[in-house]
């Protein structure tokens, strides 16, 4: 049987765009179904059956529009997926489908979807558009619930109830797992619902979560973030460690993302000479944050090249085999793109922690990880000791949101207490 999803041309609507639906058949068995997404025919790609992303769009109203076909995409592969499985319990029926059979299937499968299918189409969306690191948490997620119920793969949505998300809570609680590492695979099952949900595949009511259901956020715990004492910074900053050069490359690279304005790990590497720009007083770097790029109220961050970051790339210039244009040498093999450079980085990620481990050894810290991201939570703290504003440090930071920024400074509120009342007590 020939299924295919198309744009109609008939017909419009009055804001000019068409009607999307699958055609079920041919010639006189020939059937539709509606879909409620709609398009533009010059942005339909008939042929992969799936709407154009123009790539590296510049004008707010293109990416908004990328956005949104990007979520349409995403729904057409679930419909395509759906109409194969259909297809393919007809051939396992040996069942002849005519498109009043396969229409009828259709709608009867409503509510009936199965939740691997959801985290396997959504899996492939987040490959596709290179959204790697959200790609694993999903894979890491969708192994963790195979690991709990070996049936899960032949598992509905509606056998995911609340009975089944408290055992799979407890079974977590048994492997070890702290409140945010259990809040972090339900909040990824939850998100999986909330696609089933709004394609309809589900009802609403039958989300294990929500205000009757399993509650998450009861499950955060608060993390205490590391940061270097001044003393001990200062001492970071200022001494070199001549005996050995990789611990010495860490410790520059620690240093730099702090006085990069605490930027990220992921940030740092991606940085090259395009990002470094001029202006009155001097050199400046500008970037757009990796985690929050897309998002509405995202600011590009902007700091200054200070005498001391300038002598950090100039070291690392003259000490490192730097590829192409990239400021940090964190970035080691030329020419990866995708997947594999995304590997890449968490490679380097794991090594240079490893040998920041070191460094705090040789600087005597003790009771703390030093990792890359204690630089960022020292250049928070230090700027919260220096009375910044905290809508300034939240553009430091690059928080497109100042409420992410508070409750970031809130996890320093021990610190800033016992100065409040030491010369109280």
């Amino acid at each position: 049987m020939n299924i295919k999803i198309e744009l109609r041309t008939d017909t419009k609507r009055k804001d000019g765009l068409h009607q999307l639906r699958i055609k079920v058949g041919t010639g006189a068995d020939r059937r539709f179904i509606a879909l409620d997404i709609h398009g533009n025919p010059a942005d339909w790609n008939s042929k992969l059956e799936q709407f154009h992303i123009v790539k590296g769009a510049k004008k707010e109203e293109i990416k908004e529009q990328n956005r949104q076909y990007e979520k349409d995409n995403a729904v057409l592969r679930r419909v395509k997926t759906k109409c194969e499985n259909i297809l393919a319990d007809f051939e396992r029926a040996e069942q002849i489908p005519t498109s009043t059979l396969f229409i009828q299937k259709y709608k009867e499968n409503r509510g009936r979807a199965k939740v691997v299918d959801y985290f396997n189409s959504y899996i492939k969306d987040l490959r596709d558009t290179e959204r790697f690191g959200t790609t694993r948490q999903y894979e890491q997620a969708l192994s963790i619930l195979r690991l709990f119920e070996k049936r899960f793969d032949k598992l509905y949505f509606a056998d995911i109830d609340f009975r089944f998300v408290e055992k799979f809570d407890m079974f977590l609680r048994k492997r070890g797992c702290n409140g945010n590492t259990r809040r972090y695979y339900h909040r990824t099952l939850r998100a999986i619902f909330n696609r089933a949900v709004r394609d309809k595949a589900t009802p609403e009511n039958s989300k294990p979560y929500g205000q009757h259901g399993f509650k998450i956020d009861s499950l955060e715990e608060e993390t205490a973030k590391r940061y270097l004492p001044t003393v001990i910074k200062e001492k970071v900053r200022a001494t070199e460690i001549s005996d050995n050069p990789k611990l010495e490359e860490a410790r520059r690279i620690f240093v730099a993302l702090y006085l990069c304005y605490g930027i990220s790990y992921k940030d740092a590497c991606l940085l090259t000479k395009k990002n470094v720009i001029l202006l009155n007083d001097g050199a400046y770097i500008e970037y757009r944050r990796e985690k929050t790029k897309n998002a509405k109220k995202a600011k590009p961050v902007t700091f200054p090249i200070t005498s001391e970051l300038q002598q950090h790339f100039d070291w690392f210039a003259e000490n490192c085999d730097l590829v192409g244009d990239y400021l940090f040498p964190i970035i080691t093999v030329k020419g990866l793109k995708g997947e594999a450079l995304h590997k890449h980085i968490r490679q380097r990620y794991e090594t240079i922690n490893r040998h920041l481990k070191k460094v705090a050894t040789y600087f005597e810290i003790e009771n703390m990880p030093l990792t890359s991201y204690v630089a960022r939570h020292t250049f928070a703290m230090t700027m919260q000791e220096n009375n910044v504003a905290t809508e300034y440090t939240s553009e430091m930071l690059g928080h497109s949101e100042l409420s992410t920024t508070k409750t970031y400074l809130d996890s320093f509120k021990a610190e800033r207490l016992a100065k409040i009342t030491r010369n109280i007590l």
